[in-house]
């Protein structure tokens, strides 16, 4: 694992254009994978990415997701579905530093690459059953400390307090 560490944290730290290229070429792998290597592969990357600063995580995380949203459907609905099995396999932590900074980073991708992952994203979780997530501004937000709280979780949505980590469920 230590060797794939190296690997990441390195990429953390290159150019954007050499970030891009290397994290192609790893989903290219990654697509030439049977299911469960991809799945296998995707966990020990999402790891490695969770060992880097907040800083350098997001970075990475967010040129992952852009190349992810820049393949054609069908390859981009298997690098996303495997990524969904690969995180029910990760500690709850891992998984959800990793959704919730892909969440972050959705907001600075240009446009047609955001609305080609929330499609695919959509229709995955659609078709495992799983309530999508509504896109746009709210139309009520929960209050706490007189501020309001942030929404967060991807399956799950849920408000949280920014400042003390109060959790509110969402109404339907």
């Amino acid at each position: 694992m230590e060797n794939l560490d190296d690997m990441v944290k390195m990429l953390a730290n290159s150019p954007e254009e050499q970030r891009r290229a290397m994290v192609q070429q790893r989903m290219d792998m990654f697509l030439s994978m049977p299911e469960e290597n991809r799945v296998k592969g995707m966990q020990g990357m999402i790891q490695s990415i969770g060992k880097l600063s907040p800083s350098e995580r997001k970075q990475v995380i967010k040129t992952r997701t852009e190349v992810v949203a820049s393949y054609p459907d069908d390859k981009r609905r298997q690098l996303l579905q495997s990524r969904m099995k690969a995180g029910m396999g990760l500690p709850k932590d891992v998984d959800s530093s990793d959704m919730q900074t892909i969440e972050s980073v959705l907001p600075e991708l240009p446009e047609n690459l955001r609305a080609n992952f929330l499609q695919t994203r959509g229709e995955l979780m659609k078709a495992m059953g799983v309530s999508v997530p509504q896109q746009g501004p709210s139309t009520g937000s929960a209050v706490h400390h007189g501020r309001p709280m942030e929404i967060r979780g991807v399956f799950r949505k849920r408000y949280v307090c920014t400042e003390c980590g109060a959790v509110q469920p969402i109404a339907k």
